[in-house]
């Protein structure tokens, strides 16, 4: 379970009134990468390293994987 640390890269890119308020985020692919990565270590016991926009998972049974983001404009 998460500390009650407030994890500073988690991105808010929709929430009510935004439209109404006139406001815009913007999420990058390399922050989408570092919240994917806190997001996953609630579910899985792996080590995850974050390389500019891509994320490496690697489970102790030897299996490594590789996500690479980019965004689709």
């Amino acid at each position: 379970m998460k500390s009650d640390i407030i994890h500073e890269h988690l991105t808010l890119i929709e929430y009510d009134g935004a439209k109404e308020m006139n406001l815009h985020s913007y999420c990058s692919s390399h922050d989408l990468a570092l919240d994917i990565k806190w997001l996953l270590s609630d579910f899985y016991n792996a080590l995850f390293q974050v390389d500019g926009n891509s994320l490496m998972i690697k489970f102790n049974n030897g299996q490594n994987f590789l996500l690479s983001i980019t965004e689709k404009v």
